[in-house]
């Protein structure tokens, strides 16, 4: 009774540690193999799973050699203890000593010989209605069990399958959990989880990566110190709403680490937890949208006046033509009188200059490619013949003024050849070129870059002038708008954006105020020989 009672409480000792920490199988089968040979002073214990892996195998193993086990569990063997315990559905004992009708048993009886072993005793593990495996002890000496040893390790058994499927259980919840926190992590969107007054509990990678930081730099810092200023009301308003109402969303500005802006959509929820109202915001990044839908309504917009103004125009050249025409008869009559002569001059100039206004009303909207017009031009050629234009108004300014303009030109290829019409690319870069000359009032610095990206040539002008603030910057390609005032008809970059579009290239404008613009072309680049 004492040895029973002893073997009871080893028992749950035993089966307790299988429950007490969630380990890794290889950790679990060995408890597995060393208790069940704990249970028996003196045997040998081995553990057996046929649905593990691939093919059936010996997960666990204590004190056997591994040509022993070779000879009783190799893949295809059908005698081995694992099959008579499949066959029977219960525990099994064999003995050297016993005589046997069965072959089977009497290869096992063979083999067991080899090794010096007297006996072996098999006990399925059973789960889910099916037999999962065996748990074996092989003995050295004859060990005929009684029906009580036989319990214990059939109790033993069913302990085994509950770890074993609670093993199971574990590892497929940890293997959700890491697939959660991949797909968390890498999803396209910025998740973020934050306290009700906006203090950032946690969020994934993308979230931290998109604003340029590490995740653990975002923890524990305000939501608010990533929003942009013009934003915090509103974001603000939105947590607040949020709270209130359980849910919000709406755009928001937010700021990298570098300082620049990004625009996103936010929708926010709210959420209860042990640490009380949490805030669970998804943030998209729409800032390229952004730009994408902003270029498509400004090409609207000037195809929409191109064909108001092509209308106009086609009476306003008649109109002028017949201005000019009687200038000139009148001119013919008069020829000796200069004061009218002068008044005629006037007349027929400003007849002129409605004449150019009208042309390019219409030719910053035609966003038709005529490829006849079209050459193989040497961006660098262009670039020169650019800055040898512009160099006498610069060096004018620069007298008058009593002001230094540093002009830096770097050509980071050679050649470089683009398809296109060389009077109006020419026109382009005249009209970056002087506007960048008149940001500078005080002087300053205008560097010229020509560069490859891709399939493109770059063109950049930068400068260190007055810059622009976002609400002019995005008016800069509309129509009539200047901030020169009457100095300026408010059509060249108008004219230029429509030119460059084109040709099949863009045309886009950095700036800060205080610090400078940065206006960049690019086009696409094309063979000497096309």
């Amino acid at each position: 009774m004492h040895t029973h009672l002893e073997q009871l409480q080893q028992l749950c000792l035993i089966t307790s540690e299988f429950t007490r920490k969630m380990e890794s199988f290889p950790q679990l089968f060995r408890k597995i193999a060393d208790g069940a040979a704990s249970l028996f002073k003196g045997s040998k214990a081995l553990v057996y799973l046929a649905r593990w892996g691939p093919t059936p195998q010996v997960v666990a193993n204590r004190g056997l050699s591994h040509g022993f086990i070779e000879k009783l569990f190799h893949p295809g063997h059908e005698t081995s203890p694992y099959d008579l315990v499949c066959t029977q559905r219960c525990p099994i004992y064999l003995s050297i000593a016993s005589r046997e009708r069965d072959s089977r048993r009497g290869e096992i009886q063979a083999i067991l010989k080899g090794e010096g072993l007297k006996a072996v005793l098999g006990v399925p593990i059973k789960g889910n209605g099916e037999t999962l495996g065996c748990i074996c002890l092989f003995f050295n000496r004859d060990f005929p069990p009684k029906g009580y040893y036989l319990k214990i390790m059939e109790m033993f058994a069913n302990e085994v399958a509950i770890a074993i499927n609670n093993a199971q259980l574990y590892r497929r919840l940890r293997e959700s959990e890491e697939l959660y926190r991949e797909l968390y992590d890498r999803a396209p969107c910025m998740y973020y989880s934050m306290s009700g007054d906006g203090t950032v509990l946690k969020c994934n990678n993308t979230g931290a990566e998109h604003l340029g930081y590490r995740k653990e730099e975002l923890v524990g810092r305000s939501f608010l110190d990533l929003v942009g200023k013009g934003s915090v009301p509103l974001a603000r308003a939105i947590l607040d709403s949020t709270l209130k109402e359980g849910h919000s969303e709406g755009e928001l500005g937010l700021i990298t680490r570098d300082g620049n802006s990004l625009h996103t959509t936010i929708k926010a929820t709210q959420s209860g937890s042990t640490r009380g109202k949490e805030v669970r915001v998804v943030l998209t990044d729409i800032t390229e949208k952004k730009k994408l839908y902003e270029g498509l309504g400004r090409t609207e917009k000037l195809v929409a006046v191109g064909q108001l103004a092509s209308g106009i125009a086609h009476d306003l050249n008649n109109f002028l033509t017949v201005i000019l025409g009687v200038v000139h008869r009148m001119e013919e009559e008069v020829p000796h009188n200069k004061g009218i002569k002068k008044g005629l001059d006037i007349i027929r100039k400003a007849a002129m200059d409605g004449a150019e206004t009208a042309r390019r009303i219409r030719e910053f909207a035609n966003i038709r490619v005529d490829t006849a017009k079209l050459v193989p031009l040497e961006i660098n050629r262009i670039i020169m013949d650019v800055m040898n234009y512009t160099k006498p108004r610069w060096e004018a300014l620069a007298r008058d003024k009593g002001v230094t303009y540093h002009i830096k030109l770097t050509r980071g290829i050679r050649g470089g050849w683009v398809l296109g019409n060389p009077s109006e690319l020419k026109e382009v870069f005249v009209n970056i070129v002087n506007n960048a000359l008149d940001a500078m009032p005080a002087g300053g610095d205008l560097t010229v870059e020509i560069y490859r990206e891709g399939d493109r040539l770059a063109v950049s002008v930068k400068d260190t002038g007055v810059g622009m603030s976002d609400k002019v910057r995005k008016r800069v390609f509309d129509p009539f708008f200047t901030t020169k005032g009457v100095e300026g008809s408010g059509l060249g970059m108008s004219v230029a954006y429509g030119i460059v579009t084109r040709h099949g290239g863009e045309i886009k404008i950095d700036s800060q105020e205080g610090v400078g613009t940065n206006v960049m072309v690019r086009l696409p680049s094309t063979c000497k020989e096309k």
